[in-house]
Parts: structure tokens; C-alpha cells; sequence
């Protein structure tokens, strides 16, 4: 089974034959490939003329290249007499192609692999380029145009043993030499073909489940991606689920690239920790995550100025007043190969207002930022009581459509928080959340058992285990390893993204991340501005699913 991306249903595709080529890609093509769907690109001549090309799939496989395939519905035939390509119509009408599909898929082949050639740095890449033209719902018969190969032409046969059809086109376009592709490679060919996506590729290698939605975003976001070269500070304000860490790791990603320093920082430490494991290699260096805490940390060591690593007077003015003072003390007098050209802040909404002046500190020149950006959700505002960012970043830019969780759940969060809900056109429905009810937080757990083992078993849901957490409010009851069945539980993070266990976190902890399926546990009469705020976090972080348990407080 391929991955299609977009990762959508390929039934949702209204173009009757590229719906039916996904089907046979999702469902006959080997699992190590990656198809994507409606690739859009344009192509600038030398007249300085624009124009928009489109490629039906671009087809990536390790082991043997890249093809790119031309799709084409009805019935087809080759007039050879003057050279054109007629097809049937429904009732039985003739119309001739205006274009040849196969110079459309020839089109395309060389000129997206003359750009993966070039930002490889190599003119003859050491893996295959091919074409294709699929024909899903017909039958060739007769003789091939002059210059054409029987494994250039899938017809509703071949599509039916496509994993057959892809290798022997490969076959026929491989020259000595040719060999798979390496990962490094995979990468560049993935940021070629999405180059205001960097980020995208590496999400999509190392978290198997992570949902593609750059790649089809709403047109705010596509404008606001747009943007990024030409604002250099601002802060963007949006829902939960807009896209908001996804854009700040692009952003960073693209300064980095660009030769800047570069600094990713956010609140909560399990996200910041999230978002180290999933920056390129080739950034290291040049792109640094800390939230905030470890920020301060960071700064004393390298200016070799004290700090002190835990709070053991539980003193509330540690983090308020005197941890943004070290932080102002240190870089005063850090190496300014430590400091930053650009500063990129995720989950702004939980900075104290006290850090801002701090941060203007670990620019390394605080007058010329090459890059300010601040990304935040007042409505997940859970540690400060009001946000004043620093006067030059305009805005706020605003991002107010969701494209993380399905329509109902997204419809779910928005009545939590007060406001309109919008999601993406084409967002799956979903299932409605499910609120339930219990006497105690300990018949709660049991009700969350029944939903995981549903979700986990393989026989049922068969769900893996990262993809499943249970987040409560309780910190004593997210500090315990259980076992539901057979199903570990654990508070692990790590344990929890190497599929070895669900997760039982805190609502807090878990701020940041998501996951497809959550059971969210909390005591009942829970109704103030924070109360609110939490449930608004802590349910926006279901993609899929969402289970709602309350419990009566002893």
C-alpha cells in the first residue's frame, strides 16, 4: 500500500480516473512509495511569460526514482493519420485532445527533474527519471505511436497491477548507473518539488502518522506563506489547529536555510522537544529549539554566568522576574556567535509579558531583526492573564481555519472557546465527540480502557499506539504505568512516540502535541476562564476522535 498525499480517502477525488488511479496506488503499489496527487507548479520562459503546469501524480520510490504520470479518463485511441489523440465521450461524442498526454507527462519529467537536478548539484542524478500515461478506463489495442514504449501506457489493465506498471517503467528509463536513491536525495527531491514547505518532507519521514495539510492549505495560509519574505516581524494569531507550529518550523526552517541563525522557541518542554527531533540534520547549528526555561539555561552556560536549575524555595517570582534577568545578564556579555539573526516564538500566548524585554537580548542586533515571529492563540492562554508583545511586530496576521481536526471536532472546540468555527473545504466529517460521564476518576480510567483497547486492538480498531493518548487534569493520575489488557500506558513521552506504550499525560503536558484519537478526563464543575482555556487545549488536540469523560470530584 502506497501513501497518498494529500492523505485523503482517494474516493474523495472528484476526477473520476485519478480517483481510480489513487485507488490502485493506496491499494497495489508497494509500501515504500509515495505518490503525490495534483502536483501544481509554474514554469517561467524566457519571454518572462508565466505558466501553470500540472503533473496528475508524481510518483517517489527509494529503490528505483522518481516518475511523473499523466491521467486520462474515457476512451482513448491514437489517430496515426494526423498524429492525435481522439477520446470517446459519454453518448458515444469524439473529441481530440488539444495536448498529447505523453508530451504532457514528457513536459513534466524534464522540467521538474532539470530543478531536483540542480538543487542536487548534480546534472545526471545517479537514479531514474520516467514517465507515464494511465488510462484507467480503457483498453489499448493496436500499435504505439512512433517513439512510444508499451511501459509508458497503463491501460485499465495495467492499473490493476500497478506495482507491476510502475517497476517495469522504472526497468525501461534505468540507465547503467542508476541506483536507489539515498536519503539525502529523498529530501532534496521532496524540497524542490515543495519548496515553501521545507519542513513537510521530515514530518512526513519521521512521524508515519502525521496528516499532510500544507499540502493543500486555504488560501489565507497559502497568502500568508506568501508573506514570509516580506515581513520580517510580526506576530500571527490563530485557532487551535490552524496550521500555527507547522508555520513556525517552516519559517524557522527557511531563515536557517537562508544562512541566518536561527531560533525556534516555545512554552512547553515535551513540544520543544518534539520539534528538536524533527529539524533536519543539515540544520544543526544553524536552527536551535529551547523553550523558554531551557533558553535561560542555555544563555548562563554560554555566558558562564550562574543559574539556578530548579525553583527548590518554590519561589512564584522565579520564572516572572528573576529567570528573565539572568537572561538579560547573560547575553550582555555571551560570545555573540551564541545570539540569534532571526527568532521564531511558538505558543506566545503563555510568555509572560516580563520575558519579551529579555528576549530583544539574544538578537545580535536587536535594531536589525532579520526575522521576529510570534505565533500565539489567546484562547490557549493557561499560565499569563494577558499577552502585550513588543511594539515592532505588526498584526496580528490571523489564521482563522482549521486543518487539523475533522469538521465536528473542530465545530466541538470552537463552542468551547465562543467562537465561529471554519474548517478547510474538503475536511472529513468525522464522528461527533462522545461526552460521557462517571461517579469517580477511577471509574473514568475504566471507561477510557474500553475506548483504548477498541482503538488499539488490532482486531477492532488497530490503531498503533502513538496515535492514541488519554490526558487528564490530575497530575497524581498521569504519574502511574498501567496497563489496559494487554495495552502499556505510561506518562513516557519518548516511550510514547516509539509506539511503545499510549500516553497518559497531563492536559498541560501534552499542550503542543496531538494525536488521532484522545480520551480526555476531568472533574466535573470545572468552569473558570483557566478551566475553559485547558478544555479548549486539551480537546483541539484529537485529529479524529474525541472522548469526553467527567467525573464527579471528591
Amino acid at each position: 500500500m502506497a501513501r497518498l498525499f494529500p492523505k485523503i480517502d482517494p474516493s474523495e477525488i472528484e476526477n473520476g480516473a485519478e480517483r481510480a488511479v489513487a485507488q490502485a496506488l493506496v491499494s497495489g503499489a508497494h509500501t515504500r512509495i509515495d505518490a503525490y496527487h495534483s502536483f501544481q507548479y509554474v514554469k517561467l520562459h524566457n519571454r518572462g511569460i508565466v505558466q501553470e503546469r500540472e503533473c496528475d501524480f508524481v510518483v517517489i520510490d527509494p529503490e528505483n526514482g522518481v516518475l511523473f504520470v499523466e491521467v486520462k479518463g474515457g476512451s482513448l485511441a491514437y489517430n496515426a493519420d494526423d498524429h492525435t489523440w481522439v477520446r470517446q465521450l459519454t453518448g458515444g461524442r469524439l473529441e481530440v485532445l488539444k495536448r498529447d498526454p505523453f508530451d504532457q507527462a514528457r513536459t513534466a519529467m524534464h522540467e521538474l527533474s532539470d530543478r531536483i537536478a540542480e538543487n542536487l548539484g548534480d546534472s545526471r542524478p545517479s537514479f531514474t527519471f520516467g514517465y507515464a500515461v494511465a488510462f484507467p478506463n480503457a483498453r489499448f489495442t493496436g500499435t504505439l505511436p512512433q517513439g512510444l514504449l508499451p511501459e509508458m501506457l497503463w491501460d485499465a489493465e495495467g492499473c490493476r497491477e500497478i506495482g507491476t506498471c510502475i517497476q517495469q517503467t522504472f526497468d525501461r528509463f534505468r540507465r547503467p548507473g542508476h541506483g536507489r536513491l539515498t536519503p539525502k536525495q529523498i529530501e532534496t527531491i521532496q524540497r524542490t518539488l515543495f519548496p515553501r514547505y521545507d519542513l513537510v518532507p521530515v514530518i512526513w519521514r519521521k512521524v508515519e502518522d502525521q496528516e499532510l495539510r500544507i499540502r493543500r492549505l486555504t488560501e489565507e495560509q497559502l497568502d500568508f506563506l506568501e508573506r514570509f519574505e516580506s515581513i520580517s516581524c510580526a506576530k500571527v494569531e490563530g485557532v487551535a489547529g490552524s496550521g500555527k507550529t507547522i508555520l513556525a518550523i517552516a519559517k524557522a526552517q527557511s531563515s536557517a536555510r537562508a544562512g541566518h541563525r536561527t531560533l525556534l522557541a516555545c512554552y512547553n518542554r515535551p513540544l520543544a522537544e518534539w520539534l528538536r527531533a524533527n529539524i533536519p540534520e543539515d540544520l544543526a547549528g544553524m536552527l536551535i529549539v529551547e523553550n523558554f526555561h531551557s533558553l535561560v539555561a542555555s544563555a548562563c552556560r554560554a555566558a558562564g554566568t550562574p543559574f539556578i536549575e530548579s525553583n527548590p524555595n518554590n519561589d512564584p517570582t522565579f520564572w516572572t522576574e528573576k529567570a528573565p534577568a539572568l537572561l538579560t545578564n547573560a547575553t550582555a556579555v555571551v560570545d555573540p556567535a551564541w545570539k540569534f539573526d532571526s527568532v521564531i516564538i511558538d505558543e506566545g500566548q503563555d510568555f509572560d509579558d516580563a520575558w519579551w524585554p529579555s528576549i530583544e537580548g539574544v538578537f545580535r542586533d536587536p535594531t536589525a531583526k532579520t526575522c521576529y515571529y510570534v505565533f500565539y492563540d489567546p484562547n490557549q492562554r493557561i499560565y499569563v492573564q494577558t499577552n502585550h508583545f513588543p511594539n515592532d511586530l505588526v498584526g496580528p496576521i490571523t489564521l482563522r481555519v482549521n486543518c487539523r481536526n475533522t469538521v465536528q471536532i473542530a465545530e466541538h472546540c470552537a463552542r468551547i472557546a465562543g467562537f465561529e468555527p471554519k474548517s478547510r473545504v474538503g475536511a472529513p466529517e468525522g464522528e461527533a465527540p462522545i461526552s460521557l460521564t462517571a461517579d469517580s476518576l477511577s471509574e473514568a480510567i475504566t471507561l477510557a480502557k474500553k475506548f483504548v483497547i477498541e482503538w488499539c486492538s488490532p482486531e477492532l480498531g488497530g490503531l498503533k499506539y502513538h496515535q492514541v493518548a488519554v490526558l487528564v487534569r490530575s497530575n497524581a493520575a498521569a504519574e502511574v504505568d498501567l496497563k489496559f489488557g494487554s495495552i502499556p500506558v505510561s506518562g513516557n513521552l519518548d516511550r510514547w512516540r516509539r509506539d511503545k506504550t499510549v500516553l497518559l499525560s497531563t492536559w498541560g503536558r501534552f499542550k503542543g502535541l496531538e494525536a488521532d484519537a484522545i480520551v480526555c478526563i476531568e472533574p466535573t464543575g470545572a468552569n473558570t476562564p483557566t478551566d475553559v482555556a485547558y478544555r479548549y487545549v486539551a480537546h483541539s488536540r484529537a485529529k479524529h476522535m474525541l472522548i469526553s469523560i467527567t467525573y464527579a470530584a471528591t
